[in-house]
């Protein structure tokens, strides 16, 4: 957590330097709890709860990687291919009905294909239908109880590098050693980093074990929609204001930067959000002071929004490597075929 406010807000070094010590040997204790716990799953792994083949899709990071875009993406595929996709997720943030993620699945999939339960296990045993081929565990990487055929870790490639400690000194939930049980490593984010970077993480990657393969992704915006009605919104050049609560809300500003955006100011909320009737009528008067007269939001957000004035939403969409399809077909095959 301190890299994480030095390395992305700036703070200096010498005002966090007293708590260094402190969290860096509780992110020790906290690091060597969760090898334990994850050596007890690999000499006592789960049993199968569904006969769907599944998926899951996580990460190392506490902060967002593109978790849902890849999963959308994935969903379109699998459904592309005829079979049925169901999808499980916690809900986290989901003060009431569903969360964030869940909304955007269940456009994907329909109200039925989604199932919002912190136990996994549960929602496989008693709430995905029999009919699903194919079961997508959003968020999933560290909830081991559940029995997964393909494990799928996506990893940012813009995330600053001092952020890869384990919590509470950086934002891994785990040591990067736990990316040595993925199937694959997504990198997601490529576009904003070089291609020497980009062969260097590879590299690394494959040297040091983690993830059997390494794909590379990238966010492409597809452009902007009108919300409430949903309709194709040309930009011609008007002053707007970006409104967040995700995880890395600077990628959405990057995002719109590369759009031609012409963006008089911004207002990141934390992630998962819930955006009240106050903050909606604030961010608009924050918005035309600053001089904007559009506000932009993220599809994840909008889901939330309870305003009455339209507003204009940033669709993106993952983009993975044409390797990365081929590879999956292959492993669902295998699997198959056992």
């Amino acid at each position: 957590m301190l890299n994480h406010l030095h390395l992305r807000y700036g703070w200096p070094k010498l005002l966090l330097w007293p708590l260094w010590p402190i969290l860096w040997g509780l992110s020790m204790i906290y690091s060597l709890i969760v090898q334990i716990k994850n050596r007890r799953w690999d000499y006592f792994p789960p049993k199968r709860s569904h006969p769907a083949y599944v998926i899951s899709v996580g990460n190392l990071s506490a902060g967002g990687t593109g978790k849902t875009p890849m999963g959308l993406a994935l969903v379109k595929w699998l459904e592309e291919k005829g079979l049925r996709v169901e999808v499980v997720l916690r809900g986290y943030g989901a003060s009431q009905g569903f969360s964030d993620e869940a909304e955007l699945y269940r456009k994907a999939v329909g109200e039925d294909g989604v199932h919002q339960e912190a136990d996994r296990v549960l929602a496989l045993e008693r709430m995905v239908s029999k009919e699903a081929d194919i079961v997508l565990l959003d968020d999933a990487f560290q909830h081991r109880r559940v029995h997964r055929d393909l494990d799928l870790v996506l990893w940012d490639l813009s995330a600053p590098q001092g952020e890869s400690e384990a919590l509470p000194l950086g934002l891994l939930r785990e040591p990067m050693k736990g990316l040595e049980r993925a199937d694959a490593v997504v990198l997601t984010r490529s576009e904003r980093v070089s291609e020497e970077e980009r062969e260097r993480v590879c590299d690394t990657f494959k040297e040091r074990g983690w993830g059997e393969e390494q794909f590379l992704a990238s966010s492409q915006p597809l452009g902007l929609m009108e919300w409430p009605s949903g309709a194709p919104l040309e930009y011609d050049g008007e002053p707007c204001f970006l409104v967040s609560g995700i995880g890395r809300p600077e990628a959405f500003l990057i995002t719109a930067k590369k759009m031609g955006l012409r963006i008089m100011g911004h207002h990141w909320f934390a992630d998962h959000h819930p955006f009240s009737q106050d903050d909606i009528l604030n961010v608009w008067l924050e918005a035309e002071k600053a001089g904007a007269e559009r506000i932009v939001l993220t599809s994840k957000d909008v889901v939330k929004w309870k305003g009455t004035r339209s507003v204009g939403v940033l669709e993106i969409e993952m983009k993975v490597e044409e390797g990365f399809w081929p590879w999956l077909q292959e492993k669902m095959e295998v699997a198959r075929d056992e």
